[in-house]
């Protein structure tokens, strides 16, 4: 009887110990806090915008119109805003570039007119000597 008590007591005592030993929680619930607490730090962190210049640099290019044989050569030309283009009086005649946006002084044979184009659109111009003369900038 005195075993029985012993293992008795033993049995008892085990069952005391592991009924009053707190549990570890689980591996699931660990890690949902974890990720919890993670998108709390990401939630509260502070943002930092960084605007970039309004204005960025324009890569231009020149072009080149010839005023030869009574005609704009070529009559069209594509653009990109900020470009330039140059026409060069190759005629014997006198010849104007004229357009709602610029005009020219009455071009001599060897002489330039110089326009840059800084806003997109199209822009239809003539020769106001010769109004039959005419062309066309397209800016993109």
């Amino acid at each position: 009887m005195k075993k029985a008590i012993t293992i008795f007591a033993i049995i008892s005592l085990f069952l005391l110990i592991v009924g009053c030993t707190p549990q570890v929680p689980k591996l699931e619930n660990n890690l949902q806090n974890t990720v919890q607490q993670e998108e709390d730090k990401l939630n509260n962190q502070k943002t930092t915008v960084v605007q970039e210049p309004l204005e960025k640099t324009i890569e231009s290019s020149t072009q080149i119109v010839e005023i030869k044989g009574f005609a704009f050569v070529p009559q069209t030309i594509t653009l990109k805003v900020g470009d330039t283009v140059v026409w060069k009086q190759k005629d014997s005649a006198p010849h104007t570039v004229t357009g709602d946006e610029f005009s020219s002084q009455r071009l001599s044979k060897g002489e330039d007119f110089v326009y840059t184009f800084t806003a997109p659109g199209t822009y239809d111009y003539l020769c106001s000597v010769h109004p039959s003369m005419r062309g066309t900038v397209v800016v993109k």
